[in-house]
């Protein structure tokens, strides 16, 4: 028998035995011993049977879950019910208490003594205009031990004064005769100063405010030591800080 043909019997013995059976052995089919060719015929092709399926053995197909794509469509999901903030009324802490600002400032300014190395400070409290606390920490002279008083004792305000100006800055602004993105040139009418152009963009209120008006860093000069001293406007028309980046950009 050619070569071909006993494939093809081979092949048609498998696939009728596989059909008749589904439950598949999990020990491999013993081979299949060889037979002797017979001299005289060739040995006639065996009728292929038509593979018969039964029913009670073969379970029901499933189908796989549709695939979501961008167009399929879905259901919008429904948003979680408001709830409405419960609203509880509470009395305000009152801030003039002096015994309640004396117990957290004693907390607060000894820590930042220590830590920083400071040698005294002066805490003062204002509500309207009324004095509700004041009180010194540490000392105002280390070597002789003289503590701070509050009432006699003298520190330099040095950067609190900015705290008072721009107070008043904004006092104006609320009744709109100050506007925070003016050119500050426009203030300075009559003072015999003004700022030179640069960058194409004029400094304003409130660059000045939030120290990002982009001048050099230079502060000789700039300071008065004693009452004879030329006034601010004047040194201010002869020797004014350069403008060194362009407004706006840098806090300096």
């Amino acid at each position: 028998m050619p070569r071909s043909v006993t494939c093809a019997v081979l092949l048609g013995l498998s696939l009728t035995f596989a059909v008749a059976d589904p439950i598949k052995s999990s020990e491999p089919a013993p081979p299949k011993m060889p037979t002797q060719k017979s001299a005289q015929a060739p040995a006639a092709k065996p009728t292929e049977t038509q593979p018969t399926l039964s029913t009670a053995t073969v379970p029901a197909p499933v189908s796989p879950p549709p695939k979501v794509t961008e167009s399929t469509p879905t259901k919008p999901l429904v948003p979680p019910p408001t709830v409405k903030p419960v609203t509880v009324a509470s009395k305000p802490h009152p801030v003039d208490n002096a015994e309640d600002l004396e117990a957290f400032f004693d907390g607060a300014l000894m820590v930042q003594l220590e830590s920083k190395h400071i040698a005294g400070a002066v805490v003062a409290v204002v509500v309207g205009d009324k004095l509700v606390f004041s009180k010194g920490y540490g000392y105002a002279d280390v070597e002789t031990g003289r503590p701070v008083d509050p009432q006699t004792t003298l520190f330099r305000i040095a950067s609190v004064s900015k705290l008072f100006t721009w107070t008043a800055v904004m006092q104006l602004v609320e009744e709109g005769k100050l506007d925070l993105d003016a050119d500050v040139n426009v203030y300075l009418k009559g003072t015999g100063v003004q700022i030179p152009p640069a960058f194409g963009k004029p400094i304003t209120l409130k660059n000045l405010l939030t120290h990002s008006a982009g001048f050099e860093d230079r502060p000789i000069g700039l300071f008065a030591h004693q009452p004879s001293d030329k006034p601010l406007a004047e040194s201010l028309k002869n020797d004014i800080p350069a403008r060194v980046r362009p407004p706006g950009t840098l806090s300096a």
